[in-house]
């Protein structure tokens, strides 16, 4: 004989609900009411009204599963709050490692070696780009990036951290900003 064990949420027997199920039958059930209500207004919906086929009690607990999530989202970012400078401070330093490598690579002539944080880069010049575009590679590796590109994402990564550091930014907005 099988024993189905209690979800440990409910506390009901059986499998518990998958998530998104909820939502999936609150939005059949509207729908299935909302040609209800037009069939009752206009006659040409007749047709297409019908039983609907998920009952109110499945459907039953959904705001308390919405606040549910909602909580879980604000004890997320309670936790995480006390870190965010050191990721602001994470992202400032290699905003600024990236300022200073962009420096090095327009301070030599195209063809130019130097070195850098322990690595000796090549300033290559490529055609139909700015003179001042700064592309660089990597001595050893032969691996070709643009300098330009890397220092401007960094920047809007900055940006990113920094507008998300203000409390009710989400991310959303934040990608919009930046």
């Amino acid at each position: 004989m099988e024993t189905t064990l209690a979800d440990p949420q409910t506390g009901r027997r059986g499998r518990p609900t998958p998530p998104g199920v909820r939502e999936i039958f609150t939005t059949v059930r509207a729908f299935y009411l909302d040609i209800a209500e037009w069939a009752l207004e206009d006659p040409s919906w007749v047709p297409w009204a019908a039983p609907i086929p998920i009952r109110k009690s499945d459907t039953a607990g959904q705001s308390k599963h919405k606040r549910k999530v909602t909580a879980q989202m604000h004890q997320r970012v309670r936790e995480r709050l006390p870190h965010l400078p050191t990721l602001v401070a994470c992202a400032e330093r290699h905003r600024n490692e990236q300022a200073a490598f962009l420096a090095a690579t327009r301070a030599v002539p195209n063809g130019g070696e130097f070195d850098h944080a322990g690595r000796r880069y090549r300033r290559i010049a490529q055609k139909n780009t700015a003179p001042d575009a700064a592309r660089y590679s990597a001595v050893v590796d032969q691996i070709t990036v643009r300098v330009q590109l890397e220092s401007s994402a960094c920047l809007d990564r900055r940006g990113l951290v920094g507008v998300t550091g203000f409390p009710g930014v989400r991310g959303r907005a934040a990608a919009s900003v930046v």
